[in-house]
């Protein structure tokens, strides 16, 4: 019996247009869930209504579907994923990146029975086309978490009870890795879910294609330093 509400929280932006219909393919992708109850997320930093419209195009599937126009901090990933973390409802939090998507029908319904605070799940890799999965990622914890070496995966691995702890915004380099350190801090050692249950998009429209810059890394770099005397 379900009894766990999950929030799947998405961040959305343009994504040099390919914004929409990256999400339609999301929302599509977790229409084929078995696991049912769940509500959707949705942080709109864009400008335009395209992400908006693909909304209201779910709107006859019956799908609970909170919909958010976010003008704070446009720009900033950290800053959007919390604005949809605020909003959620849920016990359970799944966090999925626009570009990304599920590939196992059965992932929310694997993350409901986990009793955790936190973890991860393990990923495929696929082009824009998303046609050929390659370079299967199983997650594995490392101290070296908190310096940026990211051995877990993207923001969209991480699944976990609803808390108080929600990423840094002065970080995008580093927003993944951050909040996984300090989910450490607090609740310990990740739920390790080895098996694949989204693919991450190699896209040349995502945030790190266009958006990181060596002067950012530095920047960051120096943040998480001084944040975890390193």
């Amino acid at each position: 019996m379900e009894s766990n509400l999950i929030s799947i929280c998405i961040p959305c932006y343009e994504m040099g247009g390919k914004g929409a219909t990256r999400l339609e393919q999301l929302i599509r992708s977790i229409c084929y869930q078995t696991y049912t109850n769940y509500e959707i997320i949705i942080s709109d930093h864009s400008v335009k209504s395209d992400i908006y419209d693909v909304t209201k195009s779910f709107e006859f599937e019956h799908l609970k579907i909170n919909y958010i126009k976010n003008d704070y901090k446009r720009g900033s990933s950290s800053a959007n994923v919390n604005s949809a973390l605020r909003s959620a409802n849920g016990s359970i939090i799944k966090i999925m990146f626009q570009d990304d998507f599920f590939i196992d029908n059965n992932a929310l319904n694997i993350i409901s029975k986990k009793q955790s605070s936190w973890g991860v799940c393990g990923c495929v890799h696929s082009l824009e086309d998303n046609a050929v999965f390659y370079n299967r990622l199983i997650p594995f914890w490392q101290d070296n978490i908190k310096k940026g070496v990211n051995t877990l995966g993207g923001p969209s691995c991480l699944f976990f009870k609803k808390t108080d702890v929600y990423f840094d915004e002065n970080l995008l380099w580093f927003m993944d890795t951050d909040f996984f350190y300090r989910m450490y801090l607090k609740f310990g050692l990740p739920d390790i879910i080895e098996q694949p249950l989204y693919s991450s998009r190699e896209s040349v429209n995502s945030v790190s294609r266009t958006l990181i810059t060596d002067e950012l890394i530095e920047r960051e770099t120096k943040i998480i330093k001084e944040k975890y005397d390193f």
